[in-house]
C-alpha cells in the first residue's frame, strides 16, 4: 500500500512539474479509492460518509490501517504478498478449513469432505445434524398418559 500511495503522490508531483498545476488533494484521494481492488470497499463506503473525507493524510492513514487490518485477517497462505484480496479470496480465507482433521462420511478416512471422496457411492447424510425428534415409542406414550391420569386424581 505504501508503495501504491508513493506512486500515486510520484505522478501528481510530476503533474505538477508538467503543468504548472499539481492535482488537489479530493483528486489525488479520488484517484487513490478508485485505484482499491474489491476488498477496500468496506473502507471507501465509510470514508464516503466521514467528515475528514478531503484530508489526504487522514485517508492515507486509514488506507495503511486498513492494509494491517486484513494482513491480521488473512493468513499468508491465502493470500500472496503481490494479490489483493477480492470477494473470492476473502470467501476463501474465511472457510479455510485444515483437512487433515477432517473425516470423511462415506469412507471414514481423514483428509476430505465426502463431496470430494474417491470412493463412488451416494452421499451420506451428516450423523451431526438433527433431522427431527424420532417418534416415542407407544409404551413411553402410555407410561406419559398414565403418570398424567394419576397426577389428576391426587387431591391437593
Amino acid at each position: 500500500m505504501r508503495a501504491h500511495i508513493g506512486a500515486i503522490r510520484a505522478h501528481a508531483e510530476k503533474l505538477g512539474r508538467l503543468h504548472q498545476d499539481k492535482p488537489s488533494d479530493a483528486q489525488i484521494i479520488a484517484t487513490l479509492l478508485i485505484s482499491l481492488p474489491p476488498a477496500y470497499d468496506t473502507l471507501i463506503i465509510s470514508l464516503d460518509a466521514h467528515s475528514n473525507k478531503d484530508d489526504l493524510d487522514f485517508v492515507i492513514g486509514r488506507l495503511l490501517n486498513e492494509e494491517l487490518r486484513q494482513e491480521a485477517e488473512y493468513p499468508d497462505d491465502m493470500i500472496s504478498a503481490s494479490a489483493s484480496p477480492g470477494p473470492a479470496t476473502v470467501l476463501a480465507a474465511r472457510t479455510y478449513r485444515d483437512k487433515s482433521r477432517v473425516t470423511c462420511f462415506k469412507c471414514q478416512k481423514l483428509g476430505h469432505y465426502q463431496t470430494e471422496c474417491p470412493e463412488p457411492g451416494p452421499l451420506v447424510p451428516n450423523p451431526y445434524i438433527s433431522r427431527g425428534a424420532p417418534p416415542a415409542p407407544a409404551s413411553t406414550a402410555i407410561a406419559y398418559v398414565d403418570t398424567i391420569a394419576y397426577v389428576d386424581t391426587i387431591a391437593f
